[in-house]
């Protein structure tokens, strides 16, 4: 973790433009204070992984039974309103399932997804 931290640091300081981050995750809430920090110095932050979906519910997408931190969606909204299409780039497309355990999956944009489907 240490280690994680001084490189982050580093990029941080003095990136190499264009400056691009991919971060994921699950959660909006435990990378806020990144986000915040990165969105004034990178050129493009590509948001993946569960708090994708805050970030799209924020948009208006639905979102179906996927991962979502509703208390954060005034949050997203507000990044998204200063820097989305600018330096906030999300997904479009996902693997798609109704059943986390089930192990089957289709692929599906986000514009096509049901009031039960899970974005994993």
């Amino acid at each position: 973790m240490t280690i994680e931290v001084e490189n982050l640091q580093l990029l941080v300081k003095s990136p190499d433009k264009p400056f691009t981050v991919i971060l994921g995750g699950a959660k909006v809430s435990d990378k806020l204070d990144l986000i915040n920090k990165l969105l004034p110095i990178v050129d493009h932050l590509l948001v993946g992984g569960g708090m994708c979906f805050t970030f799209l519910k924020a948009l208006g997408n639905n979102i179906g039974k996927s991962l979502c931190e509703d208390d954060y969606l005034d949050t997203a909204k507000e990044l998204l309103d200063s820097h989305y299409g600018k330096k906030i780039i999300l997904p479009t497309d996902f693997g798609v399932t109704k059943n986390i355990d089930s192990g089957l999956r289709e692929d599906k944009n986000i514009s096509e997804f049901s009031n039960d489907d899970i974005g994993v």
